[in-house]
């Protein structure tokens, strides 16, 4: 992109949205599982603490590992 040489567009509208949504989507399960019960059951905190570590991650990654093995297979393809 000419105006953001640094910016992925396809990953901000990807990744960000999706995995942010999904670990909101556990949080809100969450909650919703406590009004109900008046607790939350220890798979349900597993759940979100595991699939919050892997949204974190796959976040810090996008940041700071600009070329990714997905990336560089990318790159490699159009070389040829």
């Amino acid at each position: 992109m000419p105006g953001f040489p640094n910016f992925d567009l396809k990953t901000f509208n990807e990744v960000r949205p999706g995995i942010i949504g999904w670990a909101l989507l556990n949080i809100a399960c969450a909650c919703e599982q406590y009004l109900r019960n008046g607790r939350v059951t220890d798979s349900m905190i597993l759940v979100v603490l595991f699939q919050g570590w892997y949204s974190l991650d796959s976040l810090w990654e996008e940041v700071h590992c600009p070329m990714s093995p997905g990336r560089m297979t990318l790159t490699r393809s159009r070389r040829s």
